[in-house]
């Protein structure tokens, strides 16, 4: 177990990668490689979305966010935004990000997928992860939620608040205060943009524009 206050990156993708290979004997590649978790990566079979999700869009891609380059990040973040408290995810895959954040950073951490496998999948790897650290670290990944919805149900004038406020209400559990939100979005290769939008649609980041604006 790690005895820590906050971990390490080292100390983090270490416990990752355990808890990966609780799941899977190919660890993390193997659960991004299954059949099950690809899903949506050409299409977006209606079986993997909750009724009334994924209106606007015709395919989710999955792409991993490595976890140096995202520590690097958070620390710049951190170092010049020391009053941002609350992280979110927007397409969070298997949560990862998300538990970084809190892990290492001390943040309260949400993520949303559309994709059901892969919210299922997020879930089963943080609790693993979780039971790999020791009880102080585990009060503080009390904090992380991830959750299997669309975002784009918040957008708009008739958004749904519910959602709204789990994304954007900025409130620090840990303090039971309002705290400004980090959003986070993996648009590589523009999968939030025309590729992912159905004809007559607006795409995801016209509609992420409109959820932060």
């Amino acid at each position: 177990r790690c005895p820590c206050a906050t971990l390490s990156h080292d100390d983090f993708a270490s416990c990752i990668h355990k808890a990966a290979n609780e799941i899977s004997d190919r660890g993390l590649e193997g659960l991004e490689d299954s059949p099950a978790f690809k899903k949506g990566n050409n299409s977006l079979p209606r079986l993997e979305v909750k009724n009334g999700c994924g209106r606007s869009q015709c395919m989710a891609m999955y792409g991993r966010t490595l976890t140096r380059p995202f520590h690097d990040v958070m620390t710049f973040v951190q170092r010049r935004h020391p009053q941002v408290s609350v992280f979110v995810d927007i397409g969070s895959g298997l949560g990862i990000q998300a538990m970084q954040a809190a892990a290492c950073f001390g943040m309260n951490s949400r993520g949303v997928e559309i994709m059901r496998e892969r919210s299922s999948q997020a879930n089963k790897l943080f609790q693993h992860f979780v039971e790999l650290l020791d009880l102080d670290m585990q009060e503080k990944m009390a904090h992380v939620s991830l959750t299997w919805d669309d975002f784009t149900r918040a957008a708009g004038p008739s958004g749904d608040q519910e959602l709204l406020s789990f994304l954007l209400g900025g409130t620090d559990n840990a303090k039971g205060t309002s705290a400004p939100s980090l959003i986070f979005c993996n648009n590589a290769e523009d999968v939030f943009g025309p590729r992912s939008r159905k004809i007559g649609h607006r795409s995801l980041d016209q509609q992420l524009a409109e959820l932060l604006c």
